[in-house]
């Protein structure tokens, strides 16, 4: 199968910014999140967070889903602090926080979410 979805990557000083176009399907996760692993490892950071900003027709299939859940434990368990999301709608905002078991804040506006994650790098605890 073809895949679906977009992801393109930024850093922004200890930011991760993913900027998610587009439905995804497995495979479009899969090779989405493979290349932000990539991405991160290379960065060499200790300490960071991850911003995702979802456009509107950033959806996925449930094993996508589950993808997304294995990819957020591993940015954690590699120095991932925390993440915002930055949602279109009431169904992005729902799925999130069911995936997320508390361990990212979602937001509708980008400098809100910016401020939250700088704030939050400063006053997390050294790892």
């Amino acid at each position: 199968m073809n895949k679906h979805g977009e992801f393109l990557f930024s850093w922004e000083k200890n930011i991760l910014i993913i900027h998610a176009k587009g439905p995804f399907n497995e495979e479009g996760v899969l090779a989405a999140t493979n290349e932000a692993k990539e991405f991160i490892l290379k960065q060499k950071v200790t300490k960071w967070c991850k911003l995702a900003i979802l456009d509107e027709e950033s959806l996925g299939s449930s094993e996508a889903i589950e993808v997304v859940e294995k990819y957020h434990q591993w940015c954690i368990e590699k120095g991932g602090v925390t993440t915002a999301y930055i949602v279109c709608n009431s169904i992005q905002k729902s799925i999130l926080e069911k995936i997320n078991n508390g361990t990212a804040k979602i937001f509708d506006q980008e400098d809100d979410a910016k401020k939250w994650l700088i704030s939050y790098l400063a006053e997390s605890p050294r790892q």
